[in-house]
């Protein structure tokens, strides 16, 4: 980023802007599947309504992301012992988002 693209997108972070470079773009695939997979609390204003966007056009999406957070804190966490775990398998087993699509 150049001196003067990195002012500017620290002035417009200051005014609680996004600079116009993100602002224009839209996530590709990857990178939903990155934030998707990230703690929402380090996620950017960007990021999360595209995030909460997301949600609202795909029910797959609202369905699973809440369970895919819990599976990923006791991930981080170490937490998750064989009876958490298996209470996370029975809410996320019958989803129909696990099944393969053709």
């Amino acid at each position: 980023m150049s001196g003067a693209r990195a002012s500017e997108a620290r002035a417009a972070q200051r005014e609680g802007k996004q600079p116009k470079q993100e602002q224009e773009r839209t996530p590709s695939s990857v990178r939903f599947s990155y934030f998707l997979m990230r703690k929402p609390d380090s996620l950017n204003m960007v990021e999360q309504a595209a995030l909460r966007q997301l949600q609202q056009v795909s029910e797959d999406i609202a369905i699973a992301y809440p369970l895919m957070q819990e599976l990923l804190r006791m991930m981080r966490e170490r937490a998750g012992n064989k009876a958490q775990l298996d209470s996370w398998l029975g809410k996320a087993k019958p989803l129909s988002i696990w099944c393969a699509r053709m």
